[in-house]
């Protein structure tokens, strides 16, 4: 699908089109993280989850998804907490955690709806 894709598509996001490509870029961007700003770390491990779900590696555990669902639950960018609780649902899909995952599908189906100028009090009922 890749190349094709591209081939129609010139301008194809990585992460779309090549997610391989995207690890790896990310990748060389891990030793910059470790003194990046929180929100920019957070973001780099969302994007990190994004990249390997698209490259269909199946994710292993939760560590990675569980700090950043707390960031954007606690005060993050509201614009990403929806993608935050989409990833979170892929990560418990893939740990054959059915339940947890619709919980998590549930809340971003909720977010998703909501305008930006909701968020506070919905996060607030999430405490």
């Amino acid at each position: 699908m890749g190349d094709l894709y591209t081939s129609v598509h010139p301008f194809c996001h990585p992460f779309i089109c090549r997610p391989e490509e995207a690890i790896t870029l990310l990748q060389g961007l891990a030793d910059a993280m470790k003194t990046a700003p929180p929100s920019t770390q957070m973001y780099y491990r969302l994007l990190y989850i994004k990249a390997n779900d698209k490259a269909y590696i199946p994710h292993t555990t939760d560590t990675l998804i569980l700090p950043i669902l707390h960031y954007y639950e606690k005060g993050g960018d509201p614009s990403l907490l929806s993608m935050a609780y989409y990833y979170a649902g892929r990560v418990y899909r893939d740990l054959n955690d059915a339940p947890q995952a619709l919980d998590y599908f549930f809340l971003y189906s909720i977010v998703i709806h909501f305008k930006s100028s909701h968020f506070t009090g919905f996060l607030q009922v999430l405490d």
